[in-house]
């Protein structure tokens, strides 16, 4: 009797224990198998297991989206946006990483059955062609029992007897969560895209500093033995089959293969990939940008040896789209049809001479001014005659000044800028610009930028303090230099000039985050403080700005962002260095560098400044 009753407690006792254990991983629901239903922290549940958590979200989602593209980690570099204005649709990404051609196969054909859907787009990489219907971890790497068949209720019994350690690891990520992406919340949940906003925009600059840098992000790939594409008829077999079901529904099919960089390209036999291409071609037309291009010797449109950048994923949508008024590297996209597929293979994997793959980038100085007149009292003082001694010194050794418009034009369109480009910036918008400069800027046929402070504009006393300050220009003299084209003007932000002696404990540290403020409320403040800047300026000068200098210079990734997100083009600091401009990486004129000149130097030191770096 006594043992039935220790039998019978231990059964209860076993009962509540899995109970609970279950319950808890319902609750944390840390793949976004159940729903989320409690954290709805959709982003984090896709990075665990991509493949399981889109598929549960779409099921009570799939009416916002008409149109999928699917993939593997590639398809993190193809922009939603960008998909959305070429096909005229609203696209889902089911970019899943961890998979082979089985889950984009069973997934595309689970898409199609289950939603409505006008445009599929398959996007490839090679390594879908090495392997087929492989799983190395069957928690995150696994796709749903609605995808692949397999049984309802062992699917749901692994989540929910999974170790506990996933949940809790959920909780303790969700108190550490912040606006920037980290590892455990890399998915954009309401287009399924990767998150790569802190990688578009980091300065990328010159090629040798940026491999230094990130060494590790690009593998050495050369001790690799050769890869064999071993599941090319299993690959090209999924792709028929899709396509077909497409057919049958009226559905637009796009096949799209992703630039690879020389790296990766080299690892993988040309015979196999010739086979591949032949069979692809058979099957369906296809968008191939998988070559050796351009691209493909270039690490800085590449966040790593595997994964290229957004802005070469808009490079392949305007090349699909027929956008001759964006930068496309010549050489980069061919349209490949059973025609062609064997004359396409006969170019596109022989590596090319570096003297075929041209110059994509430019070095461009940029020079930073304040106050030009004389002044013992404010900093960074320029003389008059030392301002024009230095104008004379660039005119008369070939230097071009260009704005930051025919950067962006470089950047977006490719138009080429002059021999030796040079960029003339002045800070906080001081009335002797007016006076002093733009009249020697006009004599030397010059242009130049001055970012302004806003709040300061016209004022020669501190806020509403009566204390003197160093007097700014007025929109009415701004408006004639812009008129003249010698001038525009870009933002300075609009209160983000404090002085600490007259502010008490409210006073920022420039544009920075202070001590005691939330990221939202901080968040919060810079938008609006940039907006206000950039509203005013605008409905004063009707000129566009995309131009905004950091005060002091001091910036982190989330102003980068914020920035970013807001349309800001041009961010500048104040770090002495050069620039490298690059041709379809908007990100290379974020952060640019800027030489802070003054009456140290003359027209001389400056061109051996210049010269030196």
């Amino acid at each position: 009797m006594r043992f039935s009753k220790w039998l019978l407690a231990f059964f209860l006792t076993a009962i509540v224990c899995a109970t609970g254990f279950c319950g808890f991983n319902l609750i944390t629901d840390p793949f976004g198998v159940f729903g989320d239903g409690f954290f709805q922290w959709y982003s984090y549940d896709m990075t665990k297991n991509p493949q399981v958590a889109k598929i549960a979200y779409l099921d009570t989602h799939y009416e916002a989206y008409d149109s999928y593209i699917i993939g593997g980690a590639k398809t993190g570099g193809i922009p939603i946006e960008g998909l959305n204005e070429v096909y005229d649709a609203n696209f889902y990404s089911m970019q899943m990483y961890g998979s082979d051609m089985y889950d984009i196969e069973t997934t595309a054909q689970y898409v199609i059955e289950n939603y409505k859907v006008k445009n599929i787009v398959i996007n490839l990489g090679l390594e879908e062609a090495v392997s087929y219907n492989t799983e190395s971890d069957s928690i995150s790497e696994s796709p749903s029992y609605k995808v692949d068949g397999s049984s309802p209720l062992l699917f749901y019994a692994k989540y929910l007897f999974a170790n506990p350690a996933y949940g809790f690891v959920k909780i303790r990520s969700r108190l550490q969560d912040s606006y920037i992406s980290q590892d455990f919340d890399v998915f954009n949940a309401d287009n399924g895209t990767y998150d790569n906003r802190k990688g578009d925009t980091e300065n990328i600059g010159n090629l040798s500093i940026y491999q230094e840098t990130n060494r590790d992000a690009f593998c050495d790939l050369s001790q690799i033995d050769t890869k064999s594409l071993k599941a090319t008829k299993q690959c090209i077999a999924a792709i028929e089959k899709i396509k077909t079901l497409c057919d049958e529904r009226n559905i637009t099919f796009t096949l799209i293969l992703d630039p690879v960089s020389d790296d990766e390209l080299s690892t993988y036999n040309r015979d196999d990939l010739a086979q591949y291409w032949k069979g692809l071609g058979e099957i369906s037309d296809f968008w191939d940008f998988c070559g050796y291009t351009p691209i493909s010797y270039d690490d800085r449109y590449f966040y790593d040896t595997y994964h290229f950048r957004t802005a070469v994923g808009n490079m392949m949508l305007n090349k699909i789209a027929g956008n001759e008024d964006a930068y496309i590297p010549a050489g980069f996209g061919y349209y490949v049809t059973a025609e062609n597929a064997a004359d396409r293979v006969k170019t596109a994997f022989t590596p090319r001479e570096t003297t075929e793959v041209g110059t994509n980038s430019t070095e461009v100085p940029i020079l930073m001014y304040h106050y030009i007149g004389n002044s013992d009292t404010t900093d960074g003082v320029t003389s008059t005659d030392n301002f024009e001694a230095q104008m004379a010194a660039l005119k008369d050794n070939g230097y071009h000044t260009v704005t930051f418009d025919d950067l962006i034009a470089y950047v977006d369109q490719g138009v080429e800028l002059p021999l030796k480009p040079i960029v003339i910036t002045f800070d906080d918008g001081y009335q002797n610009n007016v006076t002093n400069a733009y009249p020697i800027l006009k004599k030397y046929g010059f242009c130049a930028t001055i970012n302004v402070i806003v709040s300061s504009m016209g004022k020669d006393t501190y806020k509403d303090t009566g204390i003197a300050i160093t007097p700014h220009f007025t929109y009415e003299e701004a408006e004639g230099m812009v008129a003249s084209g010698v001038i525009d003007i870009g933002s300075h932000g609009y209160d983000v000039h404090q002085v600490e002696a007259y502010e008490g404990s409210d006073y920022r540290n420039y544009a920075m985050q202070k001590n005691n403020e939330s990221e939202e409320d901080y968040i919060d403040f810079f938008r609006n403080d940039y907006l206000t800047a950039k509203e005013d300026i605008e409905s004063q000068l009707k000129q566009t700005v995309d131009v905004y200098a950091y005060p002091a210079g001091e910036y982190t990734d989330l102003t980068e962002m914020l920035l970013m997100e807001m349309g800001n083009r041009v961010t500048l600091t104040v770090t002495w260095n050069t620039n490298t401009v690059i041709k379809g990486l908007p990100q290379s004129l974020y952060a640019l560098n800027r030489y802070g000149i003054s009456d140290d130097f003359n027209g001389e030191t400056l061109l051996q400044l210049l010269e030196r770096d």
